[in-house]
Protein backbone atom coordinates (compact mmCIF):
# COMPACT_ATOMS: atom_id res chain seq x y z
CA UNK A 1 0.00 0.00 0.00
CA UNK A 2 1.46 3.33 -1.56
CA UNK A 3 2.20 6.49 0.78
CA UNK A 4 -0.97 8.05 -1.09
CA UNK A 5 -3.11 5.12 -0.64
CA UNK A 6 -2.39 5.43 3.07
CA UNK A 7 -3.11 9.36 2.92
CA UNK A 8 -6.23 8.99 1.38
CA UNK A 9 -7.44 6.74 4.20
CA UNK A 10 -6.12 8.47 7.22
CA UNK A 11 -8.81 11.71 4.98
CA UNK A 12 -11.11 9.45 5.30
CA UNK A 13 -11.10 7.69 8.86
CA UNK A 14 -10.72 12.26 10.13
CA UNK A 15 -13.60 12.96 8.01
CA UNK A 16 -15.63 9.99 9.52
CA UNK A 17 -14.76 10.87 12.64
CA UNK A 18 -15.69 14.35 12.56
CA UNK A 19 -18.93 13.88 10.34
CA UNK A 20 -19.53 11.35 13.65
CA UNK A 21 -19.14 13.60 16.21
CA UNK A 22 -20.93 16.40 14.47
CA UNK A 23 -24.38 14.07 14.62
CA UNK A 24 -23.18 12.64 17.81
CA UNK A 25 -23.56 16.52 19.03
CA UNK A 26 -26.60 17.38 16.79
CA UNK A 27 -28.87 14.64 17.92
CA UNK A 28 -27.61 14.59 21.50
CA UNK A 29 -29.86 16.30 24.49
CA UNK A 30 -30.53 19.69 23.32
CA UNK A 31 -28.30 22.06 25.92
CA UNK A 32 -30.78 24.99 26.09
CA UNK A 33 -34.25 26.45 25.77
CA UNK A 34 -34.73 28.03 22.32
CA UNK A 35 -38.49 29.02 22.83
CA UNK A 36 -40.89 28.32 25.11
CA UNK A 37 -44.51 28.29 23.95
CA UNK A 38 -46.40 27.40 26.87
CA UNK A 39 -45.49 27.38 30.29
CA UNK A 40 -47.04 25.39 33.71
CA UNK A 41 -46.30 25.44 37.16
CA UNK A 42 -47.53 22.62 39.42
CA UNK A 43 -46.06 22.63 43.25
CA UNK A 44 -42.11 23.32 43.08
CA UNK A 45 -41.90 22.11 39.00
CA UNK A 46 -41.98 24.00 36.23
CA UNK A 47 -43.34 22.57 32.56
CA UNK A 48 -42.31 24.32 29.63
CA UNK A 49 -43.13 23.14 26.12
CA UNK A 50 -40.04 24.20 23.78
CA UNK A 51 -41.36 24.94 20.22
CA UNK A 52 -38.25 24.68 18.64
CA UNK A 53 -37.23 21.70 19.50
CA UNK A 54 -40.54 19.84 19.82
CA UNK A 55 -39.85 18.58 23.62
CA UNK A 56 -41.05 19.15 27.11
CA UNK A 57 -38.53 20.36 29.57
CA UNK A 58 -39.34 20.00 33.09
CA UNK A 59 -37.61 20.48 36.50
CA UNK A 60 -37.03 22.91 39.31
CA UNK A 61 -37.19 26.80 38.58
CA UNK A 62 -33.37 26.88 38.57
CA UNK A 63 -32.97 23.97 36.24
CA UNK A 64 -36.17 23.50 34.19
CA UNK A 65 -34.07 21.14 31.54
CA UNK A 66 -33.19 18.78 34.48
CA UNK A 67 -35.80 15.88 32.55
CA UNK A 68 -37.52 16.19 28.71
CA UNK A 69 -39.62 14.16 26.81
CA UNK A 70 -39.70 13.98 23.16
CA UNK A 71 -41.71 11.28 22.08
CA UNK A 72 -45.34 9.85 22.16
CA UNK A 73 -46.27 6.32 21.48
CA UNK A 74 -48.14 5.26 18.64
CA UNK A 75 -48.92 1.15 18.63
CA UNK A 76 -46.21 0.95 21.16
CA UNK A 77 -43.75 3.14 18.97
CA UNK A 78 -41.57 6.24 20.06
CA UNK A 79 -42.70 8.93 17.58
CA UNK A 80 -41.20 12.06 18.05
CA UNK A 81 -43.83 15.34 18.63
CA UNK A 82 -44.30 16.93 15.19
CA UNK A 83 -46.19 19.96 16.98
CA UNK A 84 -46.15 19.66 20.76
CA UNK A 85 -49.26 21.63 21.44
CA UNK A 86 -50.41 21.78 25.10
CA UNK A 87 -49.43 20.37 28.39
CA UNK A 88 -50.89 19.38 32.20
CA UNK A 89 -49.16 18.57 35.00
CA UNK A 90 -51.02 17.01 38.16
CA UNK A 91 -50.29 17.68 42.37
CA UNK A 92 -48.39 14.10 41.85
CA UNK A 93 -45.84 14.82 39.15
CA UNK A 94 -48.67 12.70 36.21
CA UNK A 95 -48.09 14.97 33.08
CA UNK A 96 -50.52 14.70 29.91
CA UNK A 97 -49.44 15.83 26.41
CA UNK A 98 -51.34 16.39 23.66
CA UNK A 99 -49.61 16.79 19.83
CA UNK A 100 -51.22 18.84 17.01
CA UNK A 101 -50.28 16.04 14.44
CA UNK A 102 -51.65 13.08 16.44
CA UNK A 103 -54.74 12.04 17.82
CA UNK A 104 -55.52 11.47 21.73
CA UNK A 105 -53.87 12.70 24.96
CA UNK A 106 -50.37 11.02 26.29
CA UNK A 107 -49.70 10.47 29.81
CA UNK A 108 -46.39 10.39 31.18
CA UNK A 109 -45.13 9.93 34.90
CA UNK A 110 -43.43 12.27 37.53
CA UNK A 111 -40.26 11.14 35.40
CA UNK A 112 -41.27 11.77 32.07
CA UNK A 113 -41.89 7.49 31.61
CA UNK A 114 -44.80 6.88 29.17
CA UNK A 115 -47.51 5.38 31.00
CA UNK A 116 -50.57 5.21 28.60
CA UNK A 117 -52.20 6.57 25.42
CA UNK A 118 -55.74 8.11 26.10
CA UNK A 119 -56.82 7.53 22.40
CA UNK A 120 -60.01 5.90 22.55
CA UNK A 121 -63.41 6.50 24.65
CA UNK A 122 -64.48 3.40 26.95
CA UNK A 123 -67.17 3.01 24.15
CA UNK A 124 -64.49 2.03 22.12
CA UNK A 125 -64.73 5.31 19.47
CA UNK A 126 -61.54 7.84 18.51
CA UNK A 127 -60.70 10.40 20.16
CA UNK A 128 -59.63 13.19 17.79
CA UNK A 129 -58.85 16.21 17.05
CA UNK A 130 -57.67 17.55 20.89
CA UNK A 131 -56.79 21.28 20.84
CA UNK A 132 -56.59 21.92 24.31
CA UNK A 133 -55.87 20.65 27.67
CA UNK A 134 -56.19 21.56 31.28
CA UNK A 135 -56.42 20.69 34.76
CA UNK A 136 -58.01 21.49 37.99
CA UNK A 137 -57.14 21.33 41.98
CA UNK A 138 -58.61 17.90 42.61
CA UNK A 139 -56.13 16.25 39.90
CA UNK A 140 -59.28 15.75 37.04
CA UNK A 141 -57.94 16.11 33.72
CA UNK A 142 -59.78 17.89 30.57
CA UNK A 143 -59.62 18.41 26.98
CA UNK A 144 -61.11 20.36 24.51
CA UNK A 145 -61.98 18.31 20.90
CA UNK A 146 -62.74 20.43 17.77
CA UNK A 147 -66.03 18.26 16.66
CA UNK A 148 -68.21 20.17 14.33
CA UNK A 149 -68.20 22.70 17.53
CA UNK A 150 -66.53 22.05 21.29
CA UNK A 151 -66.31 18.82 23.17
CA UNK A 152 -65.28 19.17 26.54
CA UNK A 153 -63.91 16.16 27.65
CA UNK A 154 -63.25 15.05 31.17
CA UNK A 155 -60.72 12.20 33.14
CA UNK A 156 -61.17 11.77 36.36
CA UNK A 157 -58.58 10.69 39.37
CA UNK A 158 -60.08 6.97 38.85
CA UNK A 159 -60.82 7.53 35.86
CA UNK A 160 -60.10 5.04 32.88
CA UNK A 161 -61.20 6.72 30.01
CA UNK A 162 -62.31 10.04 29.04
CA UNK A 163 -65.83 10.80 28.57
CA UNK A 164 -67.28 14.06 27.27
CA UNK A 165 -68.65 16.03 29.59
CA UNK A 166 -70.23 19.03 27.53
CA UNK A 167 -71.13 19.67 24.11
CA UNK A 168 -71.40 22.77 22.11
CA UNK A 169 -72.30 22.52 18.49
CA UNK A 170 -71.84 24.95 16.09
CA UNK A 171 -75.61 25.67 16.15
CA UNK A 172 -75.20 27.03 19.97
CA UNK A 173 -72.19 28.65 19.26
CA UNK A 174 -73.25 30.78 16.16
CA UNK A 175 -76.57 31.53 18.05
CA UNK A 176 -73.63 33.19 20.63
CA UNK A 177 -71.99 34.47 17.72
CA UNK A 178 -68.60 32.48 18.51
CA UNK A 179 -66.77 30.91 15.39
CA UNK A 180 -65.67 27.46 16.29
CA UNK A 181 -61.52 26.91 15.52
CA UNK A 182 -59.16 24.64 15.71
CA UNK A 183 -56.74 26.83 17.23
CA UNK A 184 -59.10 27.30 20.44
CA UNK A 185 -57.76 27.43 24.07
CA UNK A 186 -58.88 26.11 27.28
CA UNK A 187 -58.69 26.80 30.87
CA UNK A 188 -60.64 25.47 34.09
CA UNK A 189 -61.28 26.95 37.36
CA UNK A 190 -59.37 25.36 40.17
CA UNK A 191 -62.19 24.06 42.06
CA UNK A 192 -65.73 24.58 40.44
CA UNK A 193 -65.34 22.87 37.07
CA UNK A 194 -66.24 26.25 35.77
CA UNK A 195 -64.37 26.25 31.72
CA UNK A 196 -63.12 29.08 29.98
CA UNK A 197 -62.66 29.08 25.98
CA UNK A 198 -61.44 31.48 23.96
CA UNK A 199 -62.35 31.08 20.48
CA UNK A 200 -61.56 33.70 17.62
CA UNK A 201 -61.63 36.39 19.49
CA UNK A 202 -64.43 35.55 22.14
CA UNK A 203 -64.11 34.74 25.76
CA UNK A 204 -66.61 31.88 27.07
CA UNK A 205 -67.55 30.89 30.38
CA UNK A 206 -69.14 27.58 30.24
CA UNK A 207 -70.76 26.02 33.42
CA UNK A 208 -73.02 23.33 34.13
CA UNK A 209 -72.84 23.04 30.61
CA UNK A 210 -74.24 26.07 29.88
CA UNK A 211 -72.71 28.64 27.60
CA UNK A 212 -72.03 32.36 28.18
CA UNK A 213 -69.93 35.26 26.02
CA UNK A 214 -67.98 36.89 28.55
CA UNK A 215 -66.81 39.29 26.09
CA UNK A 216 -64.81 39.72 23.20
CA UNK A 217 -60.92 40.64 22.37
CA UNK A 218 -59.12 42.13 19.44
CA UNK A 219 -56.36 39.87 17.93
CA UNK A 220 -55.07 36.15 18.83
CA UNK A 221 -55.00 34.07 21.57
CA UNK A 222 -52.17 32.85 22.54
CA UNK A 223 -53.04 30.94 25.98
CA UNK A 224 -55.41 31.32 29.19
CA UNK A 225 -55.23 31.16 32.51
CA UNK A 226 -57.24 31.45 35.39
CA UNK A 227 -55.90 32.38 38.89
CA UNK A 228 -56.84 31.44 42.61
CA UNK A 229 -59.38 33.35 42.64
CA UNK A 230 -61.51 32.60 39.51
CA UNK A 231 -60.43 35.57 37.32
CA UNK A 232 -59.56 34.73 33.26
CA UNK A 233 -56.74 35.83 31.82
CA UNK A 234 -55.78 35.58 28.13
CA UNK A 235 -52.14 36.32 26.42
CA UNK A 236 -52.42 38.23 23.00
CA UNK A 237 -49.64 37.36 20.48
CA UNK A 238 -49.22 41.19 20.23
CA UNK A 239 -47.93 40.50 23.22
CA UNK A 240 -50.62 41.93 25.49
CA UNK A 241 -51.95 40.03 28.63
CA UNK A 242 -55.77 40.86 29.47
CA UNK A 243 -57.72 40.33 32.53
CA UNK A 244 -61.64 39.52 32.35
CA UNK A 245 -62.78 41.31 35.37
CA UNK A 246 -65.54 41.23 37.49
CA UNK A 247 -67.76 41.12 34.37
CA UNK A 248 -66.94 44.37 33.65
CA UNK A 249 -64.11 44.94 31.41
CA UNK A 250 -60.61 43.43 30.75
CA UNK A 251 -57.46 45.37 32.92
CA UNK A 252 -54.47 45.21 30.13
CA UNK A 253 -50.82 45.06 30.76
CA UNK A 254 -48.29 45.41 27.67
CA UNK A 255 -45.58 42.52 27.84
CA UNK A 256 -43.54 40.54 25.37
CA UNK A 257 -45.37 37.30 26.06
CA UNK A 258 -47.15 34.49 24.29
CA UNK A 259 -48.05 32.09 27.56
CA UNK A 260 -48.89 32.41 30.90
CA UNK A 261 -49.59 30.55 34.09
CA UNK A 262 -50.55 31.15 38.16
CA UNK A 263 -48.95 29.77 40.91
CA UNK A 264 -49.24 31.05 44.33
CA UNK A 265 -51.39 34.07 43.22
CA UNK A 266 -48.82 35.22 40.98
CA UNK A 267 -49.00 35.50 37.12
CA UNK A 268 -45.74 34.07 35.72
CA UNK A 269 -45.21 34.47 31.92
CA UNK A 270 -42.31 34.10 29.16
CA UNK A 271 -40.74 36.86 27.94
CA UNK A 272 -38.31 37.11 24.59
CA UNK A 273 -39.17 33.27 23.98
CA UNK A 274 -37.27 32.03 27.05
CA UNK A 275 -37.08 34.47 30.09
CA UNK A 276 -39.49 33.40 32.80
CA UNK A 277 -40.98 36.55 34.73
CA UNK A 278 -43.63 37.34 37.17
CA UNK A 279 -46.00 40.03 37.87
CA UNK A 280 -46.15 41.83 41.03
CA UNK A 281 -49.42 41.64 42.99
CA UNK A 282 -50.88 44.55 42.03
CA UNK A 283 -52.26 43.25 38.58
CA UNK A 284 -52.52 40.15 39.92
CA UNK A 285 -55.12 38.98 42.82
CA UNK A 286 -52.04 37.85 45.07
CA UNK A 287 -53.27 35.77 47.77
CA UNK A 288 -51.08 37.82 50.35
CA UNK A 289 -52.53 40.66 49.18
CA UNK A 290 -56.69 39.14 49.69
CA UNK A 291 -59.13 40.45 51.42
CA UNK A 292 -61.68 39.00 53.79
CA UNK A 293 -65.59 40.08 53.39
CA UNK A 294 -64.68 41.24 57.30
CA UNK A 295 -62.33 42.46 59.58
CA UNK A 296 -63.24 40.41 62.53
CA UNK A 297 -60.82 42.11 65.39
CA UNK A 298 -62.51 45.71 64.50
CA UNK A 299 -63.89 47.17 67.95
CA UNK A 300 -66.59 49.45 66.07
CA UNK A 301 -70.56 49.04 67.98
CA UNK A 302 -72.28 45.55 66.81
CA UNK A 303 -75.36 46.25 65.15
CA UNK A 304 -76.97 42.61 65.11
CA UNK A 305 -75.85 39.13 67.14
CA UNK A 306 -74.04 36.65 65.61
CA UNK A 307 -75.06 33.75 64.30
CA UNK A 308 -73.74 30.27 65.70
CA UNK A 309 -73.53 27.25 62.96
CA UNK A 310 -73.54 23.37 63.58
CA UNK A 311 -70.90 21.77 62.15
CA UNK A 312 -72.51 18.80 59.97
CA UNK A 313 -69.49 16.38 59.23
CA UNK A 314 -65.82 16.36 59.63
CA UNK A 315 -64.68 18.70 57.16
CA UNK A 316 -61.25 21.45 56.82
CA UNK A 317 -60.70 24.46 57.40
CA UNK A 318 -59.22 27.08 54.81
CA UNK A 319 -57.48 30.49 55.28
CA UNK A 320 -58.70 31.70 51.82
CA UNK A 321 -61.92 30.25 49.97
CA UNK A 322 -60.01 27.55 47.97
CA UNK A 323 -59.08 24.38 48.71
CA UNK A 324 -55.44 25.12 48.41
CA UNK A 325 -54.87 27.06 51.79
CA UNK A 326 -55.56 24.36 53.78
CA UNK A 327 -55.27 24.88 57.74
CA UNK A 328 -56.74 22.47 60.20
CA UNK A 329 -59.58 19.56 60.24
CA UNK A 330 -62.87 20.31 62.42
CA UNK A 331 -64.92 17.77 64.01
CA UNK A 332 -68.94 17.21 63.23
CA UNK A 333 -70.73 18.81 65.99
CA UNK A 334 -68.34 21.93 66.49
CA UNK A 335 -70.00 24.83 66.89
CA UNK A 336 -68.27 27.67 64.83
CA UNK A 337 -69.06 31.58 64.56
CA UNK A 338 -70.24 32.95 61.09
CA UNK A 339 -68.88 36.09 60.52
CA UNK A 340 -69.60 36.95 56.81
CA UNK A 341 -71.04 35.87 53.88
CA UNK A 342 -68.73 35.92 50.91
CA UNK A 343 -70.38 37.00 47.72
CA UNK A 344 -67.50 36.19 45.27
CA UNK A 345 -67.40 32.80 47.36
CA UNK A 346 -70.71 31.41 47.67
CA UNK A 347 -69.55 27.66 48.42
CA UNK A 348 -67.68 29.07 51.28
CA UNK A 349 -68.73 31.07 54.57
CA UNK A 350 -66.55 33.20 56.47
CA UNK A 351 -66.18 31.87 60.25
CA UNK A 352 -64.31 32.06 63.56
CA UNK A 353 -63.50 29.17 65.74
CA UNK A 354 -60.43 28.11 67.88
CA UNK A 355 -57.33 26.04 66.29
CA UNK A 356 -54.61 24.86 68.73
CA UNK A 357 -56.17 27.32 71.48
CA UNK A 358 -55.79 30.01 69.07
CA UNK A 359 -59.03 31.84 67.82
CA UNK A 360 -58.66 31.57 64.09
CA UNK A 361 -60.99 33.53 61.47
CA UNK A 362 -60.96 30.45 58.41
CA UNK A 363 -63.20 29.22 56.06
CA UNK A 364 -65.74 26.39 56.06
CA UNK A 365 -67.44 24.60 53.04
CA UNK A 366 -70.65 26.15 53.16
CA UNK A 367 -72.72 22.87 52.71
CA UNK A 368 -70.75 21.75 55.53
CA UNK A 369 -72.22 24.11 58.45
CA UNK A 370 -76.26 24.40 59.24
CA UNK A 371 -77.37 27.30 61.44
CA UNK A 372 -79.05 26.80 64.97
CA UNK A 373 -82.03 28.61 65.90
CA UNK A 374 -81.78 30.39 69.17
CA UNK A 375 -85.08 29.94 71.51
CA UNK A 376 -85.89 33.56 72.77
CA UNK A 377 -85.65 33.93 76.55
CA UNK A 378 -85.92 37.94 77.19
CA UNK A 379 -85.09 37.28 80.65
CA UNK A 380 -83.80 39.89 83.09
CA UNK A 381 -80.18 39.21 84.47
CA UNK A 382 -77.95 40.46 86.14
CA UNK A 383 -73.81 40.26 85.94
CA UNK A 384 -72.47 38.57 89.35
CA UNK A 385 -68.80 39.93 89.30
CA UNK A 386 -67.11 43.32 89.07
CA UNK A 387 -65.58 43.84 86.04
CA UNK A 388 -68.30 41.58 84.05
CA UNK A 389 -66.83 41.75 80.08
CA UNK A 390 -69.26 42.37 77.36
CA UNK A 391 -67.62 40.02 74.01
CA UNK A 392 -68.17 40.97 70.39
CA UNK A 393 -68.36 37.21 70.10
CA UNK A 394 -69.52 34.33 71.75
CA UNK A 395 -65.65 33.76 72.68
CA UNK A 396 -63.29 34.89 75.75
CA UNK A 397 -59.86 32.94 73.88
CA UNK A 398 -57.75 35.53 72.85
CA UNK A 399 -56.83 35.57 68.61
CA UNK A 400 -53.47 35.06 67.72
CA UNK A 401 -51.61 38.63 68.96
CA UNK A 402 -53.25 37.72 72.27
CA UNK A 403 -56.28 39.98 72.18
CA UNK A 404 -59.44 39.38 73.80
CA UNK A 405 -62.71 40.59 71.87
CA UNK A 406 -64.22 42.02 74.14
CA UNK A 407 -65.73 45.75 73.91
CA UNK A 408 -66.14 46.23 77.14
CA UNK A 409 -66.61 45.84 81.01
CA UNK A 410 -69.52 46.59 83.06
CA UNK A 411 -69.77 46.18 87.05
CA UNK A 412 -71.22 43.87 89.63
CA UNK A 413 -75.26 43.88 89.81
CA UNK A 414 -75.49 45.36 86.24
CA UNK A 415 -79.36 44.58 84.77
CA UNK A 416 -79.26 42.95 81.19
CA UNK A 417 -81.79 41.28 79.07
CA UNK A 418 -80.71 37.74 77.74
CA UNK A 419 -82.29 37.55 74.47
CA UNK A 420 -81.14 33.99 73.29
CA UNK A 421 -80.51 30.74 74.49
CA UNK A 422 -77.19 29.88 76.30
CA UNK A 423 -75.15 26.86 75.74
CA UNK A 424 -75.56 26.75 71.85
CA UNK A 425 -71.70 28.15 71.55
CA UNK A 426 -69.15 26.38 73.82
CA UNK A 427 -65.72 28.77 73.08
CA UNK A 428 -62.31 26.55 72.30
CA UNK A 429 -62.07 26.46 76.54
CA UNK A 430 -65.57 25.39 77.29
CA UNK A 431 -67.67 28.14 78.28
CA UNK A 432 -71.04 28.98 77.30
CA UNK A 433 -72.58 32.43 77.08
CA UNK A 434 -75.42 34.37 76.77
CA UNK A 435 -76.40 36.70 74.21
CA UNK A 436 -77.56 40.03 75.49
CA UNK A 437 -79.06 43.65 75.24
CA UNK A 438 -77.34 46.32 77.17
CA UNK A 439 -77.49 49.94 76.52
CA UNK A 440 -79.72 48.73 73.05
CA UNK A 441 -76.67 46.88 71.82
CA UNK A 442 -76.23 43.20 71.91
CA UNK A 443 -73.47 41.80 73.59
CA UNK A 444 -72.25 38.66 74.78
CA UNK A 445 -71.73 37.76 78.36
CA UNK A 446 -70.18 34.10 79.78
CA UNK A 447 -72.72 32.81 81.25
CA UNK A 448 -71.58 31.56 84.76
CA UNK A 449 -71.12 35.43 85.25
CA UNK A 450 -74.96 36.72 85.15
CA UNK A 451 -77.07 35.69 87.49
CA UNK A 452 -81.31 35.60 87.84
CA UNK A 453 -83.12 38.61 90.23
CA UNK A 454 -85.29 35.86 91.67
CA UNK A 455 -83.94 35.97 94.73
CA UNK A 456 -82.27 38.64 96.87
CA UNK A 457 -78.74 37.12 96.89
CA UNK A 458 -78.51 35.42 93.26
CA UNK A 459 -77.66 32.08 92.13
CA UNK A 460 -73.86 31.34 92.03
CA UNK A 461 -73.49 29.32 89.15
CA UNK A 462 -69.77 28.80 89.29
CA UNK A 463 -68.90 25.11 89.67
CA UNK A 464 -67.16 25.00 93.27
CA UNK A 465 -63.47 24.49 94.10
CA UNK A 466 -62.10 21.14 94.34
CA UNK A 467 -58.03 21.52 93.62
CA UNK A 468 -55.32 23.53 94.99
CA UNK A 469 -51.70 23.68 93.43
CA UNK A 470 -48.31 21.29 93.97
CA UNK A 471 -46.09 24.94 93.67
CA UNK A 472 -44.01 27.11 95.74
CA UNK A 473 -44.66 29.74 92.75
CA UNK A 474 -47.21 31.19 90.64
CA UNK A 475 -48.57 29.12 87.90
CA UNK A 476 -49.09 30.09 84.11
CA UNK A 477 -52.45 29.32 83.04
CA UNK A 478 -52.76 28.87 78.73
CA UNK A 479 -55.09 29.22 76.35
CA UNK A 480 -55.09 25.65 75.31
CA UNK A 481 -53.13 22.52 75.23
CA UNK A 482 -50.42 23.12 73.65
CA UNK A 483 -50.70 27.36 72.74
CA UNK A 484 -48.04 29.88 74.05
CA UNK A 485 -51.01 32.36 74.72
CA UNK A 486 -51.30 33.17 78.34
CA UNK A 487 -54.37 34.12 79.96
CA UNK A 488 -53.54 34.47 83.61
CA UNK A 489 -52.15 34.05 86.08
CA UNK A 490 -52.59 31.99 89.40
CA UNK A 491 -50.95 32.20 92.70
CA UNK A 492 -49.63 29.27 94.93
CA UNK A 493 -52.02 29.38 97.60
CA UNK A 494 -54.73 29.38 94.45
CA UNK A 495 -58.14 27.52 94.35
CA UNK A 496 -59.90 26.16 91.53
CA UNK A 497 -61.93 24.05 89.58
CA UNK A 498 -60.87 20.63 87.65
CA UNK A 499 -63.96 18.22 86.55
CA UNK A 500 -62.54 14.99 88.05
CA UNK A 501 -64.63 12.73 85.79
CA UNK A 502 -62.49 13.46 83.16
CA UNK A 503 -59.45 14.08 84.80
CA UNK A 504 -56.36 11.98 83.32
CA UNK A 505 -52.46 12.73 84.68
CA UNK A 506 -51.10 11.42 81.55
CA UNK A 507 -51.83 14.64 79.69
CA UNK A 508 -49.46 17.51 79.07
CA UNK A 509 -52.04 20.13 80.75
CA UNK A 510 -55.57 20.03 82.60
CA UNK A 511 -58.46 22.31 81.12
CA UNK A 512 -59.75 24.73 85.06
CA UNK A 513 -61.67 27.20 86.19
CA UNK A 514 -60.48 30.18 88.47
CA UNK A 515 -62.17 32.96 90.83
CA UNK A 516 -58.86 35.75 91.07
CA UNK A 517 -58.94 37.72 94.26
CA UNK A 518 -60.67 40.13 91.90
CA UNK A 519 -63.27 38.30 91.25
CA UNK A 520 -62.27 37.84 87.54
CA UNK A 521 -63.29 34.51 86.34
CA UNK A 522 -60.32 32.97 84.19
CA UNK A 523 -60.32 29.72 82.78
CA UNK A 524 -57.71 27.71 80.52
CA UNK A 525 -55.06 24.97 81.11
CA UNK A 526 -52.47 24.49 83.92
CA UNK A 527 -49.99 21.71 83.37
CA UNK A 528 -51.46 18.23 85.14
CA UNK A 529 -48.19 17.63 86.90
CA UNK A 530 -49.14 20.91 89.32
CA UNK A 531 -52.63 19.85 90.06
CA UNK A 532 -53.91 18.45 93.62
CA UNK A 533 -57.46 17.56 94.63
CA UNK A 534 -59.45 18.35 97.95
CA UNK A 535 -60.38 14.81 97.93
CA UNK A 536 -59.89 11.65 96.29
CA UNK A 537 -60.46 11.10 93.21
CA UNK A 538 -63.32 9.25 91.51
CA UNK A 539 -60.73 7.12 89.69
CA UNK A 540 -58.50 7.10 92.63
CA UNK A 541 -61.36 5.71 95.15
CA UNK A 542 -62.52 3.02 91.52
CA UNK A 543 -58.67 1.94 91.72
CA UNK A 544 -58.65 1.80 95.37
CA UNK A 545 -61.63 -0.51 95.53
CA UNK A 546 -60.18 -2.63 92.53
CA UNK A 547 -57.41 -2.98 94.22
CA UNK A 548 -59.09 -3.98 97.29
CA UNK A 549 -60.91 -6.64 95.57
CA UNK A 550 -58.10 -8.26 93.69
CA UNK A 551 -55.91 -8.59 97.42
CA UNK A 552 -58.85 -10.38 98.58
CA UNK A 553 -59.09 -12.11 95.69
CA UNK A 554 -55.76 -13.20 96.19
CA UNK A 555 -56.27 -13.61 99.87
CA UNK A 556 -59.00 -16.10 99.57
CA UNK A 557 -56.93 -18.32 96.75
CA UNK A 558 -54.07 -18.14 99.29
CA UNK A 559 -56.47 -19.48 101.78
CA UNK A 560 -57.73 -21.92 99.49
CA UNK A 561 -54.29 -23.73 98.13
CA UNK A 562 -53.36 -23.58 101.78
CA UNK A 563 -55.86 -25.77 103.23
CA UNK A 564 -55.53 -28.17 100.00
CA UNK A 565 -51.81 -28.14 100.78
CA UNK A 566 -52.68 -28.74 104.36
CA UNK A 567 -55.31 -31.93 103.31
CA UNK A 568 -52.73 -32.83 100.57
CA UNK A 569 -50.12 -33.13 103.09
CA UNK A 570 -52.18 -35.28 105.88
CA UNK A 571 -53.88 -37.44 103.29
CA UNK A 572 -49.92 -38.17 102.59
CA UNK A 573 -48.76 -38.55 106.35
CA UNK A 574 -51.82 -41.62 106.50
CA UNK A 575 -50.61 -43.67 103.48
CA UNK A 576 -46.82 -43.03 104.79
CA UNK A 577 -48.46 -44.37 108.29
CA UNK A 578 -50.63 -47.27 106.59
CA UNK A 579 -47.20 -48.58 104.96
CA UNK A 580 -44.90 -48.24 108.28
CA UNK A 581 -48.21 -50.35 109.81
CA UNK A 582 -47.88 -53.02 107.27
CA UNK A 583 -43.94 -53.43 107.47
CA UNK A 584 -43.98 -54.27 110.65
CA UNK A 585 -46.54 -57.43 110.39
Amino acid sequence: MNIKTLTNISILAIFTIIIAFFLSFTLSAPTQVQNISKIRIEGDTTYVIDSAQNTLFFGPSDNIMAHSITTRKEVNTDIPFNALLGVTALQNGAIFLIDGIADGVFQYDSNGEFVKEHTRFESGSSITNIIAITSDYNDNVYALQYNNGYNILSLGVTDEYFSIISTLSNDTLESLGVDAVDTALLACDFENQTFYIASNGTLLQVKENQAEVLCNYAGNATDIAVDYLGCPYLALDNGTILKYDNGVNYLELSTNTFSLNFENGDITYIQNGNTISTFSSQFVNNLSSFQHPIDYTARENLTESAEIYNVTNNTDLFKYPLKISYLSEIASGTKVIKLADDNNYPQFTYILTTIDGVLTPCYIQTDAIEQIQDTELNTEMRTFTPNTRLYKYPTADSYINHEALYLTTISEATSVLVVGTACNYLDGQGRAFYEVIYNDKIYYVIQSMLTTLATEEGTITLNSTNAYLDSDEAVTIYAGVNSDNIVGIMPADARFYVNQNTFDNSIKRTYIEYLDENNNYITGFIDTDLIQFDEVSPFIILGAILLLVVLILILILILYFAKEHKKVKEQLNEKTAKNNNKQKF
